[in-house]
């Protein structure tokens, strides 16, 4: 692990897609109580 400390808190997937550079990314995030978007955008 990178940062043990995200052990079981975040799950990442990373994707090859078909462009000469870039990737996509999807980020789950499990967090504990109710988050709203602002908090995510801060």
């Amino acid at each position: 692990l990178v940062i043990p400390e995200l052990n079981g808190k975040l799950i990442g997937s990373a994707q090859r897609v078909p462009t000469p550079t870039g990737s996509t990314t999807i980020l789950t995030a499990v967090v504990d109580g109710v988050v709203t978007k602002e908090e995510i955008n801060a």
